[in-house]
């Protein structure tokens, strides 16, 4: 065991534990807490108020929003936390949605029953690609993910016998028949999904997720098992991204291959890198972003691509951490006012 790999994973523990006390920031722990719980407070009452502000289609977007938030967050474990990349989401989406539709039209299982199914279908494919890929690393990696990306696509399509191929599966009846309740439904499904992911993080787990993605050969000399984390992280990404396309087929009614092809997967991909890879809250911005900022662009006709490309580049420009990680910085800056004190501070 090398000292330095010692001194990297100890560093990323201690790192994380004065983080979770407020001791980075330069500003008091009560001040932290109490931003904090005010934050939560006026997010979840935004939150139930919401769909009384807005109408039927922004609703619809918001529902939406809240869907992709769940399988974004899979990507933030993968990429963020892991430092994994992978360009083959949306498939793992689409083995949810598939799994879900099925169960639902064809065996009659219930909500309850298909959405953690739909989950379980993303971490048994998980298992399945994860083994083989995994061992590779980088733009290799991005390029097997595409790869598995493309064999689920073609699956899809021509397994008409359990797909119904391009037609499509149709009549998936949601639990519920108001839009405000099934938004409230997704919402509490992806925030119970946040808040375990949250938790993870001061876990063994998590700290060994933190310590492979700064440095694996570290890592793995201090007896972190390198394989059977990343794993770990592809299970919890599949899983993930299994919820929400279980979530997406009832929201929908139908789905169709199409809807879980490369540009979906690019999509998912550059909701976290938008929203900020090292923050579980970029995974809600990136999504909010992607889904309401397309519609409210179409007006500009020919030249919406172009100012969609020109935002999008001006954030991975000007906002390295994502947007996510400029709103934490903002944070930062007015929690060391309230407290007296010009300390720079790091936000994980």
């Amino acid at each position: 065991m090398s000292k330095s790999a010692s001194a990297s994973v100890s560093s990323h523990k201690e790192t994380l534990q004065q983080y979770q006390h407020g001791k980075l920031l330069g500003v008091k722990s009560s001040h932290l807490k109490t931003f904090r719980y005010v934050s939560y407070l006026l997010f979840l009452g935004l939150i139930l108020i919401l769909p009384s502000l807005v109408n039927g289609l922004q609703l619809r977007l918001a529902t939406l929003a809240s869907i992709w938030f769940v399988a974004t967050m899979g990507l933030q474990v993968l990429m963020g936390q892991a430092g994994l990349v992978s360009i083959g989401q949306a498939a793992f989406v689409g083995v949810g949605a598939y799994t879900a539709a099925i169960l639902a039209t064809k065996h009659g299982f219930s909500f309850l029953l298909t959405i953690p199914i739909a989950g379980l279908s993303g971490v048994i494919l998980a298992i399945i690609v994860g083994f083989p890929t995994l061992k590779l690393r980088g733009h290799y990696l991005a390029i097997a993910s595409i790869g598995v990306g493309q064999i689920i696509l073609v699956l899809m399509v021509n397994w008409r016998a359990v797909t119904n191929g391009m037609d499509g599966i149709t009549s998936i009846t949601r639990p519920v028949e108001s839009n405000t309740t099934y938004f409230y439904i997704c919402v509490a499904i992806g925030l119970f999904i946040a808040a375990a992911l949250y938790s993870l993080r001061k876990t063994p787990v998590g700290l060994a997720f933190t310590a492979l993605r700064t440095d694996e050969t570290a890592a793995g000399a201090m007896g972190i098992s390198v394989a059977w984390h990343y794993l770990i992280a592809f299970m919890i990404s599949g899983f993930c991204a299994g919820v929400a396309g279980g979530l997406f087929a009832y929201n929908e009614g139908f789905i169709s291959p199409y809807g879980f092809d490369l540009g979906q997967s690019i999509v998912l991909l550059t909701m976290i890198i938008i929203g900020g890879l090292r923050h579980i809250s970029g995974a809600l911005v990136g999504a909010i972003l992607l889904v309401f900022l397309p519609p409210n662009l179409e007006f500009l006709g020919s030249s919406y691509m172009v100012i969609y490309g020109v935002a999008v580049l001006l954030v991975i420009l000007f906002a390295p951490d994502g947007a996510a990680g400029a709103i934490l910085k903002l944070r930062d800056k007015f929690l060391r006012k309230i407290s007296g004190t010009s300390r720079e501070g790091v936000t994980q």
